[in-house]
């Protein structure tokens, strides 16, 4: 067996031995005999992202496929077991990927996925592999007592266009909570925060790991169990850091900082000086590196799992990611920057910040001033805190993203055009509004902002102040063309009554979001995705063609 990388197609390199019609083979001459006929599958790989190898195994054989390999030749292929590997990565990936023979099939599809191989001619097999969304979304109510007995909260997939969309099934009890992150996607599997029952687990919440069909529990980090029921460790605030989960959990002990290669042996405590983080949280990626708080003091974690000790303390605030670095106010309100290292945790007290600065053409931006005695406004300044310099005389600015070379803001300019996008290329000519969406002194206001890739998506009320007022699904690239509401095929527009239910980003360049297409009282609400573009917003549609269901608290529905 022979095998083979090129380019795609169907493999003509095998030889066929006819029968011999006029003559004997064999030695006795006593009859004919024909030799096998050798038969060659081609296999063709389409949609690996670049970055991930596909382990394939054909018989006593295995290759690696990736983006710039993706055929593989087997020769003498009948009857020979194909094997798909689990996917190994080699860039981090913001979306499960999975790959599964294609049809039609060039022989019999195994019950553990593999293939055995059937040949009439040379022929070739298409290895399909699609990036997929993973989202945590309440699917059902759950109505059991205690109350939280379970959550009604279970993981679903799709493709990034919405098809082929699907609840984990047997579903899963994703731990129900609005503060701390219960799931991260790490070597292409989806770790979460879940129990197998409503009521009866006999593990509770542990940490479990999918690849969106396979679900496994990789660890019980609680072990006590009462009349049948476990207690669980309730894992809370995972984080992914290169091929390593970090997270909280509570094994019994007190809630501490754990880290997960995915296996069990592999799940365990942190310690630092033999000694476990007790209370850790604000668990952030900033770089390379996961910085948290215990007890009040601040460390960051690099990839090795080297833990350094920053020198400081804060008890109460949170982090800022700033580039490669986290940006903190401590205990006595002094601003810091940190890139995870000792000498590279600096005080910052050139300027005064006003909310988290960004990084843009080699210097932060920021809403604020010299000191803190003075009136905000737009403001630029080397990280290193020199050559303070005022961008444009604006107040109440809120900074959000940088797209396509452009800063992206919000300023409030109350009484004329209320909350508006603007944009800066970092001069005070260049820096202007992009459009008056919204005209009268409310303006748009955006609230539930998310960047997708090259455009923000977010919501907003279009100027009504009534508590009662529908709130729209917007888009924006910075430019007066592209601020618009967001519609599709058969919808003019989406709004919500609230903006905290069913809205959700999935990956780097998509988010979730769902519309009642019914009563205001309805509990059922559809599924959608989008990318932030008429074109790139769908229904998140099963393989049978229906669009998925979501279980809500009927406060919203679509015009």
């Amino acid at each position: 067996m022979l095998a083979a990388c090129g380019g795609g197609g169907s493999s003509d390199s095998s030889t066929t031995q006819p029968d011999n019609p006029g003559g004997n083979t064999g030695n006795n001459g006593g009859g004919s005999s024909t030799e096998p006929v050798s038969r060659t599958l081609t296999l063709q790989i389409q949609g690996l992202p670049e970055g991930i190898t596909l382990p394939v195994t054909y018989g006593s054989a295995n290759a690696n496929l990736t983006s710039s390999s993706a055929s593989l030749a087997i020769e003498n292929a009948n009857n020979t077991q194909i094997t798909l590997g689990n996917l190994k990565l080699t860039t981090e990936q913001p979306y499960l990927v999975n790959c599964a023979f294609s049809e039609p099939l060039a022989g019999t599809l195994q019950a553990n996925g593999s293939l055995l191989a059937s040949l009439t001619s040379d022929t070739s097999q298409v290895v399909e592999c699609n990036q997929k969304i993973t989202a945590v979304v309440q699917q059902r109510l759950v109505s059991v007592l205690p109350s939280t007995a379970g959550s009604g909260l279970n993981v679903l997939t799709a493709k990034l266009d919405g098809s082929q969309a699907q609840w984990l099934n047997p579903a899963l009890m994703v731990h129900n909570t609005t503060t701390n992150s219960v799931s991260a996607l790490v070597d292409n599997e989806l770790y979460i925060s879940a129990k197998d029952d409503d009521v009866n687990s006999a593990t509770g919440w542990e940490l479990r790991a999918t690849n969106g069909t396979i679900t496994r529990l990789v660890k019980d980090i609680h072990t006590t169990v009462t009349a049948g029921v476990g207690t669980g460790s309730i894992p809370s605030n995972l984080v992914a850091l290169g091929s390593k989960l970090y997270f909280t959990a509570n094994d019994g002990s007190g809630g501490s900082l754990w880290v997960s290669n995915g296996s069990e042996t592999g799940t365990q405590k942190v310690l630092f000086n033999g000694s476990a983080f007790n209370g850790a949280e604000n668990l952030t990626i900033a770089g390379d590196k996961l910085f948290f708080k215990s007890q009040n003091k601040v460390y960051a974690i690099d990839n090795n799992g080297t833990v350094t000790d920053l020198g400081l303390n804060q008890t109460a605030g949170s982090f800022y990611v700033v580039g490669s670095r986290i940006y903190l106010q401590d205990a006595n309100q002094k601003q810091w920057f940190s890139d995870g290292t000792a000498a590279g945790t600096t005080e910052f007290n050139a300027a005064w910040f006003n909310n988290t600065p960004i990084e843009f053409n080699g210097e932060l931006y920021f809403s604020g001033a010299a000191t803190n005695n003075e009136t905000a406004k737009l403001y630029a300044i080397n990280p290193n805190g020199t050559n303070l310099r005022l961008v444009k005389d604006i107040m109440r600015v809120s900074l959000h993203a940088v797209l396509d070379g452009k800063l992206l803001f919000t300023v409030n300019d109350r009484g004329v055009t209320g909350s508006e996008w603007w944009v800066s290329d970092g001069t005070e000519a260049g820096t202007q509004i992009v459009k008056d969406a919204i005209p009268g002194p409310s303006g748009l206001n955006p609230q539930n902002v998310f960047v997708l890739s090259d455009r923000l998506v977010f919501m907003t009320a279009e100027g009504v102040t009534s508590g009662q007022a529908p709130y729209y699904l917007w888009s924006t690239d910075g430019t007066a063309n592209g601020t618009k509401r967001l519609s599709t095929a058969g919808v003019d527009a989406f709004l919500t009554k609230n903006i905290s239910i069913g809205w959700q980003q999935a990956g780097s360049n998509r988010a979730i979001f769902q519309i009642h297409e019914g009563s205001s009282t309805s509990n059922i609400a559809k599924l959608w995705v989008t990318d932030g573009t008429p074109e790139g917003t769908k229904p998140l549609l099963d393989k049978s063609g229906q669009q998925l269901e979501a279980y809500s608290t009927g406060s919203q529905y679509a015009l």
